[in-house]
């Protein structure tokens, strides 16, 4: 989103009332302190823990039980990963998909009616996998004699779908699937109007975001309700995914609260109300890049971080004077809060908390011998 900059007089935060500055008319928080009460909300929750367990292995259970059905074992593991459910069966999704590889990635499924579908799936998990052995080749199959794509093909909407979604994985240089989806593309789109739910929501969603596009979390709160609409659907696996999703976001709602009640302390709204507000926005960028349990310090960092360097940018791109930014960027090279005193009031603040967030950092990083990782976190703040 663009903003227009306009000229403000400044505020307190400015000790020389003639100096003009811009601003960048940035829109207050939409959230408030809706967050700050998740923390309270947190401790009604039942402990789900042990029936969470119990649905876990039972899946573990199904998904390691010997390969009968190709088909059904790869739309198992499919399942499982758009459910975003897979961190808890990484080692195990592997080794599936390794035997796959090694026994079955040869079948000839060629004469079935779900050939597209299955091969076309069948790519793409492999490919997510990091396995680039299935050759593209194995698609001209459904290619015509005069080397275009059948039209018959379009008669399978599941098929054509799997297959569009296999193309979103491809090289440079694999000219197949870059015609794949263009025909996929132009087909599915056609069809979209002629179709009932659940696949007519499927086909739009896909086409708006493939998987290979989509945020984890978002996609598995999407598939829900596709999954369970499909009629062999595994019940305990969407029971299984279902709690932990709610189990895990109560998990977020918790680091939000936590980090909502720090930016509340800095009232950056008050304080510094040049900068942009986005402390809810940020989170969920960050969640975006890791939502799984065991990032939870790494997503408190990082959002911090990145708060940090929202206000940064605001200063240098649209509040700071000239002179003011040659004292605060000296200040952030020295990274001495002796520093502090020689800075304007709002570049003191901003400084303050900076240093404070990095000696967070530094106390988690001791706890695991990873003093280094600080060193370069430094080293990348005076070079941004």
């Amino acid at each position: 989103m663009s903003y227009q900059i306009s000229l403000a007089t400044a505020q307190t935060q400015n000790p020389d009332a003639n100096v003009h500055r811009r601003s960048a008319n940035y829109r207050p928080s939409l959230w408030g302190d809706h967050f700050l009460s998740y923390s309270n909300k947190s401790k009604e929750t039942i402990d789900d823990s042990e029936q969470v367990q119990g649905l876990k292995e039972e899946v573990q259970r199904i998904l390691m039980a010997p390969i009968d059905n190709l088909l059904e074992k790869l739309e198992l593991i499919d399942a499982i990963q758009r459910l975003g459910v897979s961190y808890h069966f990484e080692s195990e999704i592997d080794e599936v998909l390794q035997q796959i590889h090694r026994y079955h990635y040869t079948c000839d499924v060629q004469e079935s009616d779900d050939a597209l579908y299955t091969i076309a799936l069948h790519f793409r998990l492999l490919r997510q996998q990091g396995y680039n052995i299935l050759s593209v080749d194995i698609f001209n199959k459904f290619k015509d004699n005069m080397g275009n794509f059948k039209e018959s093909l379009t008669n399978d909407v599941k098929g054509m779908l799997s297959f569009y979604e296999a193309t979103h994985m491809r090289v440079h240089g694999e000219d197949i699937l870059d015609e794949a989806l263009k025909f996929t593309t132009t087909h599915l789109e056609s069809m979209t109007i002629n179709l009932s739910p659940p696949l007519a929501t499927q086909v739009s969603h896909a086409l708006n975001r493939p998987i290979r596009k989509c945020l984890p979390r978002v996609e598995a709160r999407q598939y829900f309700s596709i999954y369970q609409e499909n009629a062999s659907h595994n019940e305990v696996l969407l029971n299984f995914a279902k709690l932990d999703f709610n189990m895990l976001q109560k998990q977020h709602q918790k680091e939000l609260s936590h980090i909502s009640r720090w930016w509340k302390d800095i009232d950056v709204a008050t304080n510094l109300s040049f900068a942009r507000d986005r402390v809810v926005e940020l989170y969920f960028w960050i969640l975006g890049v890791y939502f799984e349990p065991q990032y939870s310090l790494a997503r408190r960092i990082l959002t911090k971080t990145i708060c940090m360097a929202s206000i940064i940018d605001d200063i240098y791109d649209v509040y700071g004077t000239h002179e003011e930014l040659e004292l605060f960027t000296d200040a952030i090279k020295r990274w001495d809060i002796s520093c502090i005193d020689q800075l304007p009031k709002y570049t003191k603040l901003c400084y303050k908390v900076l240093l404070d967030v990095f000696e967070e950092i530094e106390e988690e990083m001791c706890k695991d011998g990873r003093l280094d990782c600080v060193y370069y976190a430094k080293v990348a703040v005076r070079h941004y």
